[in-house]
């Protein structure tokens, strides 16, 4: 995350932050647990922190009031979940946001949470346009397979089994069969043609 004050870049923030889609869609979730994040506490997360919220929203997440690092030794709250995901981003990890399987713009509402950052409330919104999502796949890989497999098998056989069946005295007289259908077509697209 970058700081900009006035249209001029200040510094890449190293510090603590969170984000939270304010239209709802939680089509996304973070790369690290806490037991990768290296927590030695129970991390905080948006629905604990929501629960306790009252009407404040997205902006419940308080620096100076309910903040508390997982990484802090003072911290009372044993890691209960170290498979939980781990919901901040910044800081002393290199946790990511990643995005599902979907197409779309997701506003963010992004708050800096660590207390020694800055004396000032550093939050803002932005939005990310995500795109390059491929459809998902509704037939299974396995189904998909054996259908090729099978079609590539009949396509073989039929390459091998027409020209055999066509010397035969059976094969000419299937040949003649569209021959004399094709003549007949011949016949009567010519006869449409004239009437015209």
């Amino acid at each position: 995350m970058e700081l900009w004050r006035e249209g001029k870049f200040q510094e890449i923030v190293e510090a603590e932050f969170v984000l939270l889609e304010v239209n709802g869609l939680f089509t996304y979730t973070y790369s690290l647990t806490a037991g990768t994040a290296l927590c030695i506490s129970q991390p905080q997360n948006w629905t604990t922190i929501l629960e306790n919220a009252g009407d404040k929203g997205p902006f419940a997440w308080d620096r100076e009031v309910n903040y508390v690092s997982c990484h802090d030794p003072n911290s009372d709250a044993p890691l209960k979940w170290p498979k939980a995901r781990y919901q901040i981003l910044g800081g002393p990890t290199a946790n990511k946001v990643v995005f599902d399987q979907r197409n779309g713009i997701y506003v963010f509402f992004i708050s800096v949470v660590d207390p020694y950052y800055s004396y000032c409330w550093l939050e803002t919104t932005f939005s990310v346009y995500v795109y390059g999502a491929l459809p998902r796949i509704s037939i299974p890989l396995e189904i998909t397979i054996i259908v090729l497999m099978l079609a590539i098998l009949l396509s073989v056989w039929l390459a091998y089994m027409i020209p055999t069946l066509l010397r035969t005295e059976k094969g000419h007289g299937f040949k003649g069969f569209w021959v004399s259908l094709c003549k007949r077509c011949r016949k009567s697209c010519a006869c449409f043609q004239s009437r015209r």
